[in-house]
């Protein structure tokens, strides 16, 4: 049986689509696709973002909102 990506996991547990998650975040909808199917992994940058995601989703997604330009 095949894992399911802890990014995957992040995304599904507020019940986020695919591209709700990547606009709520700022991620380009195809890093996210790559990082949940395992093709690549997130760098530095986006491990922290991630971590920071999962901590607080609702801070992030505030923090993130507040920085649109």
């Amino acid at each position: 049986m095949r894992r399911v990506s802890r990014v995957k996991l992040l995304r599904r547990r507020p019940g986020m689509t695919q591209i709700q998650f990547a606009e709520a975040f700022h991620l380009p909808i195809t890093t996210l696709r790559d990082w949940e199917q395992r093709h690549t992994t997130p760098d530095a940058p986006a491990r922290a973002l991630l971590l920071a995601i999962e901590r607080d989703r609702q801070a992030m997604r505030r923090l993130l909102a507040e920085t649109e330009m």
